[in-house]
């Protein structure tokens, strides 16, 4: 799981920005220099959930109750210097009023216990960028998921 604020990361905010075309949404996070091995960007069908860890010791945190639903196995996460991308597939084409359900603000912590998630894949065409260690990334990427799913997701 991503690192936790008290482990010396400072949490800050991020400029967001967010389009669509009929098939796709995509949600842009500008966050310098973003460490892919540290962060992590989970969803289920109705929920993102983002972790960056930037700029060294820097990390941004969000989590939205998402308009329409996704195909998260068609959705991906890109990295570059200078923002995070993430790539978001309509479960169903056609526009949406805005990024976030507007009924977002009370939810229980047992219904987000019981939410399956499942990290987006990360695009490894960036791996040019010497920020981005494919080799490492991909490793740890792939112990992550496997974590993911090995871990129990039922509330209790």
């Amino acid at each position: 799981s991503p690192p936790k604020q008290d482990a010396g990361f400072k949490a800050v905010s991020c400029r967001q920005d967010w389009h669509q075309t009929s098939s796709q949404v995509v949600v842009t996070i500008y966050a310098k220099n973003p460490l892919p091995a540290l962060s992590s960007v989970k969803a289920n069908r109705t929920v993102l959930e983002v972790h960056v860890i930037f700029e060294g010791n820097k990390i941004f945190q969000a989590e939205l109750d998402l308009w329409g639903v996704i195909e998260t196995e068609k959705s991906f996460v890109s990295m570059v210097p200078t923002k995070v991308e993430i790539t978001l597939c309509k479960a169903s084409p056609g526009p949406w009023a805005r990024l976030e359900h507007p009924q977002k603000e009370e939810k229980s912590k047992a219904n987000q216990k019981s939410v399956g998630v499942s990290f987006l894949r990360k695009k490894s065409r960036f791996s040019q960028y010497t920020f981005y260690p494919s080799d490492t990334t991909v490793a740890v990427f792939q112990l992550l998921l496997k974590i993911a799913f090995i871990l129990p997701r039922n509330a209790r």
